[in-house]
């Protein structure tokens, strides 16, 4: 993993490079200039470090290229900031402010035979849901009842749908109640006035509720979420 905070900084500029080099392949005649294409893949070589390329492999690329679109790209950088502030990359140690650190999985204790589980898991849904990752939706939860132990109940049907569908996103389950009238199994409370649509319809489609406009509810938005899920047993 990266050490400096520095390389955060460089992995983003290659992430600009790369879409550059990409725009420039598929705006132009290049794909039909060999001479073209080996340039810029020197060039690539040079500014990008990662292991070397065989001449298949290389092939294939410029065979793939054709079918890439802006739509279809996601940028990750695996850093603390990965899905909000070490919800999934923990910083080590942070005592050392601008000095070096180590990265380990905030949820190592969850799968201990793969400790990125959680990581590996956010990947694959940016992966299969990119136009929810590029929304970044940030989304509470909160019950209306409490389990034995005192501690609010997360065991709807429903809402453990939405935890299994590994949409990347960070679902923050709430350590209060809430007093809602509903007959919904999972009510969607929407506060940003239908600002995350792709977000908003994935989790319509898995609960079969309409959002409500959270604006409008008087459900009080202590958290500041752009979206709120009231499990309701």
């Amino acid at each position: 993993s990266r050490q400096f905070t520095q390389d955060w900084g460089r992995a983003e500029r290659q992430q600009i490079f790369i879409q550059a080099v990409k725009d420039r392949v598929l705006s132009s005649g290049t794909l039909l200039n060999p001479t073209k294409i080996l340039n810029l893949f020197g060039v690539f070589r040079e500014r990008i470090v990662f292991s070397q390329l065989s001449f298949g492999e290389i092939v294939e690329l410029i065979q793939l290229l054709p079918q890439l679109g802006n739509d279809k790209i996601s940028n990750v950088i695996l850093s603390p900031e990965l899905a909000g502030k070490e919800a999934l990359i923990n910083k080590q140690p942070h005592n050392r402010p601008g000095g070096p650190y180590y990265m380990v999985p905030t949820d190592w204790r969850i799968c201990l035979e793969n400790p990125f589980c959680k990581v590996h898991d956010y990947i694959s849904g940016v992966i299969n849901y990119p136009r929810v990752y590029s929304e970044q939706p940030k989304i509470g939860v909160i019950s209306t009842s409490k389990d034995s132990a005192g501690k609010p109940s997360f065991s709807s049907e429903k809402y453990l749908e939405i935890v299994d569908s590994k949409f990347p996103i960070i679902l923050k389950e709430e350590t209060k109640t809430a007093s809602i009238l509903t007959e919904d199994e999972v009510t969607i409370l929407d506060f940003t006035n239908g600002d995350k649509p792709y977000t908003l319809a994935s989790l319509q489609k898995i609960t079969g509720n309409r959002a409500v406009n959270g604006s409008t509810s008087g459900f009080a938005n202590t958290g500041n979420y752009d979206i709120i899920l009231v499990v309701n047993l």
